[in-house]
């Protein structure tokens, strides 16, 4: 396994999903949220680049963390539309990590946007994706 960049710690599970596709990790950097994995053998597919769907899961993680702290106090945000387009794939073994950042926190809607890299901030661009988040009052 790579060395984890500095900067990033292990994020605790949100759950059964992300322990199948974890560990995964997270740093800010600036304002944003990044969320990182190794990519190994689970997160494939047929051809051996990463799987399109564990980049979205990446994506949508990130988004989710940014969102959240984006939220009003007392409040979440969950996601109501990804729109993404995967622009090169990644191979086993890549650190590829996913930087998100606000663009507008309203008091209804919070609209982001995020870009996958391999191995850094200034590594190779895999996907960018937007996000828009509906903001829930917590119960």
């Amino acid at each position: 396994m790579t060395k984890i960049p500095d900067g990033f710690s292990e994020m605790r599970s949100y759950g059964a999903f992300h322990e199948l596709i974890g560990p995964l990790y997270w740093a800010k950097r600036g304002e944003n949220i990044v969320v990182g994995v190794h990519f190994d053998e689970r997160h494939g597919n047929a051809v051996g680049s990463l799987h399109g769907g564990m980049l979205m899961a990446l994506v949508d993680t990130a988004l989710t963390l940014a969102a959240g702290r984006a939220a009003p106090k007392g409040q979440y945000a969950v996601t109501q539309g990804i729109s993404a387009d995967f622009l090169s794939p990644a191979m086993q073994g890549d650190w590829v990590e996913a930087e998100a950042e606000v663009l507008r926190a309203g008091r209804s809607t919070i609209s982001l946007d995020c870009r996958v890299r391999k191995r850094s901030a200034k590594g190779k661009l895999l996907m960018r994706a937007s996000g828009t988040f509906h903001v829930i009052a917590a119960q």
